[in-house]
């Protein structure tokens, strides 16, 4: 049995795959893109936003598939591991978080419909809601969101996450969202990652808040430096302040000192006061002279004169 022949590949195939991997090999930020659910008019508008940025590059999806293989650019193939369905090239020399900031930007919100691939994990929050007591009841409970009556109100009585990402929104749960007033889709461009020096940045990454980050990061490093310093690390950035930190405990320690010393004069003085007093109460009593009593010689000298006198 005769081996099948191979599909001959057009001339008009090849050369766009060349056109291609020229393109991917003049741009240092390489994007992956997918167009699905995108409204034609949509298009003109991302480009106005990406000029002066980056450029949308749309082929068929064999053909950038082959050219992302075939352009000998390292790692660059890791982006087919991030799946469309309609895939395009977003190509650049700026930063790619900026690319994907100025995509981002010109994004619209929009209430899913029925089909449509969640772009995130949707959740319903918990809290009133508009609806008057009735049948919504149910269908909430249906959709395994949990609700109850609060002040004639129906509220949902916690968050419920009814989606997750990549799954298809169903006629009920697009419908209960826009009745909820949730818009989870965006019009606009989905670029599913980005390409830059050997690393595939994901959406989830691109689409981190920039003044967020630097406020997280700046949050750490001054953490990290107080941690340095009540652990008495000494390097090049901390020895200057572990000086300053014992020239204040010192000063510190010498005010303590310094407060002391008027507490002890005043102890001083007070001891120094006690003292006259204690050697009074330390001197002896003088002793009293003796009574002297009259000689018994003279009272007998006197009766023997008045005998005398009496002869």
């Amino acid at each position: 049995m005769s081996e099948k022949p191979k599909a001959r590949v057009s001339e008009s195939k090849k050369k766009r795959v060349k056109e291609l991997i020229e393109i991917l090999k003049a741009n240092t930020a390489i994007g992956i893109a997918d167009l699905e659910s995108l409204p034609a008019g949509a298009m003109a508008k991302i480009k106005k936003n990406l000029r002066g940025k980056a450029k949308i590059i749309v082929s068929k999806k064999p053909l950038i598939e082959i050219a992302i293989k075939e352009a000998g650019i390292d790692k660059l193939d890791q982006l087919l591991e991030h799946k469309t369905v309609m895939p395009a090239f977003v190509v650049g020399k700026e930063d790619p978080f900026k690319i994907y900031a100025a995509i981002k930007k010109g994004k619209t919100k929009a209430p899913a419909k029925e089909g449509q691939v969640a772009p995130t994990d949707i959740v319903v929050p918990a809290g009133p809601t508009s609806f008057t007591p009735g049948p919504i009841i149910s269908e909430l409970a249906q959709l395994k969101i949990k609700a109850g009556v609060e002040e004639g109100k129906i509220a949902i009585k916690e968050d419920a996450h009814v989606i997750k990402e990549g799954e298809t929104f169903s006629p009920e749960l697009a419908g209960m969202l826009s009745r909820l007033g949730i818009q989870p889709m965006e019009i606009g461009l989905n670029v599913k990652a980005m390409y830059e020096k050997g690393m595939i940045y994901a959406k989830d990454v691109l689409g981190i808040d920039e003044d967020q980050l630097i406020a997280d990061i700046t949050l750490a490093a001054q953490q990290s430096m107080n941690l340095a310093i009540e652990a008495g690390v000494v390097n090049s950035t901390t020895s200057v302040m572990l000086i300053e930190k014992a020239a204040r405990q010192a000063n510190a320690l010498q005010s303590v000192v310094d407060e002391a010393k008027p507490e002890e004069k005043k102890e001083e003085a007070k001891t120094e006061e006690a003292k006259p007093e204690e050697k009074a109460a330390e001197k002896p009593e003088e002793k009293a002279e003796p009574e002297k009593k009259e000689e018994p010689a003279k009272a007998e000298k006197t009766d023997q004169t008045k005998d005398q006198g009496g002869k």
